[in-house]
């Protein structure tokens, strides 16, 4: 809803809209789980059990920003593109 008051616009809603789309940037964490999982040095259900624990938490801190859509960061993806590829 947009008024004209005294020469100058007044806008009690924004008329844009934000859509949270893309990766986050990944933790320490959960870098060092796939690298040691690359290495066979952990179980996938170890880099899970990481991947979980990291979802978790960002979708805490979305949370606690106020974030109305929160996402996985997609912290199960290895890359966005390379992924795709693979379920070509």
């Amino acid at each position: 809803m947009v008024q004209v008051k005294d020469k100058f616009t007044v806008c009690r809603h924004s008329p844009y809209r934000y859509d949270v789309v893309g990766s986050f940037l990944r933790p320490e964490i959960l870098k060092e789980a796939r690298e040691r999982f690359a290495k066979q040095q952990i179980s996938l259900g170890q880099l899970t059990k990481v991947e979980d624990q990291t979802i978790i938490d960002l979708i805490n801190k979305e949370e606690s920003a106020g974030l109305k859509a929160i996402t996985d960061g997609e912290f199960r993806r290895s890359w966005y593109h390379l992924d795709f590829f693979w379920g070509l």
